[in-house]
């Protein structure tokens, strides 16, 4: 994707935000750079939310260092895929340590960093993952982060929408087992808390995006399951696809998605068939606070497009990984792991784009999940604030 310069006031609003951020005044650099890592899911059919993601974290670290880097010191990042593929995936974080980066952003999807959480303990290093949400990750003394929260909360937030919202009890669930530690985990969440609340046993529709899923014969198994409502727990692509053929066949059953599907690229590939459609989610696309605002400003001139929410937490975990290296070398004099993780549990609040947060004491953030519906080609919030 080709890259534009910043505009001025863009680049000004941009550095005066990371100012704000790191407390840093003067831009003098040591030759020396700060390496991080960055792995993602860059090729394939759900690459989209890795390409976001990345961007996300391009934009941060090119701000950072316009600031004045951390500790007097550049980021370098240093980029590399995993195909969505467990061996490749603990294969590149091996690349990536050999490089001597202090600490890896990634990974994207909740498998690929599950599959990773052995190599990190041999590694030593820290991963702080933008978006991986599976809560197979909670709860664990280790060395992974993440800036988005557990989704545990999003699949309770279905059930309760679906039967009082709603008011059916017939549900069909649609997921991708190309990313079943995501998949997997939000049913075995949403299962029993909507058998308890008087829905009937979710049926389950899975698929390999990977694999070319045809889209065709999915549709005509929802529209024969005679269900009322279809949950689709995948990335924006195949969600959109799948809308399309349900749209084809009038299928007229509740279409929900989770917060993976909240990308561009949903209404890219959707168009009109994705009209109507609810999705849970965190992020917000119209968020009108300052620091998200000058983001998406600078995501367009750069990129030539929205932002996802995958861009979003791509950048937060860049600052919120850089305020831990400050804090680190300001404390120890070093940005080891032992010395990073300490900075990154002990940092009491970390300023996001949309608001801000802090983590657990196992690396877990807290925002809270909403719903909203596809209307036009915004996602137009249909619960309370």
């Amino acid at each position: 994707m080709p890259q534009t310069v910043f505009s001025a006031s863009a680049c000004l609003v941009r550095l005066l935000l990371v100012a704000l951020f790191f407390g840093l005044a003067g831009c003098s650099r040591a030759p020396e750079p700060v390496k991080v890592g960055f792995v993602g899911t860059l090729t394939g059919r759900i690459s989209d939310l890795g390409v976001g993601v990345r961007n996300g974290v391009l934009l941060a670290v090119d701000a950072v260092n316009e600031a004045g880097g951390v500790a007097g010191r550049p980021l370098e990042l240093i980029v590399r895929d995993d195909a969505n593929d467990p061996e490749t995936a603990r294969r590149v974080l091996e690349e990536l340590a050999a490089k001597g980066v202090v600490a890896v952003i990634g990974h994207t999807s909740s498998s690929m960093s599950v599959a990773s959480l052995p190599a990190l303990d041999d590694l030593g290093l820290i991963l702080l993952s933008p978006t991986s949400t599976s809560n197979a990750l909670s709860g664990l003394d280790d060395l992974f982060f993440r800036v988005s929260q557990p989704h545990g909360i999003e699949a309770e937030l279905h059930a309760r929408f679906i039967l009082e919202e709603l008011g059916v009890r017939s549900v069909l669930v649609v997921h991708d087992m190309a990313n079943a530690a995501f998949t997997e985990d939000w049913i075995s969440h949403f299962h029993p808390y909507f058998l308890a609340r008087g829905g009937n046993p979710p049926g389950r529709l899975p698929f390999i995006s990977g694999e070319t899923p045809v889209f065709s014969q999915l549709a005509e198994e929802v529209r024969a399951s005679g269900a009322e409502a279809v949950i689709i727990i995948a990335g924006a692509v195949d969600t959109a696809m799948l809308c399309q053929h349900l749209a084809l066949r009038d299928v007229q059953a509740h279409r929900l998605a989770t917060g993976w599907a909240m990308s561009p690229e949903l209404f890219q590939r959707g168009g009109r068939s994705v009209e109507g459609l609810y999705v849970s989610h965190v992020y917000d696309d119209q968020h009108p606070g300052e620091a998200f605002q000058a983001f998406r400003r600078a995501y367009q001139d750069r990129y030539q497009s929205l932002p996802g929410f995958g861009a979003a937490y791509g950048y937060d975990a860049v600052i919120a990984l850089g305020l831990a290296l400050e804090r680190a070398w300001r404390e120890e004099g070093n940005f080891s792991t032992p010395a990073l993780k300490a900075a990154l549990l002990q940092v009491e609040s970390f300023p996001g784009l949309q608001g801000d947060f802090s983590l657990d004491r196992y690396g877990d953030p807290w925002r809270a999940y909403h719903m909203s519906r596809v209307v036009g080609r915004e996602f137009a919030r249909v619960d309370a604030p």
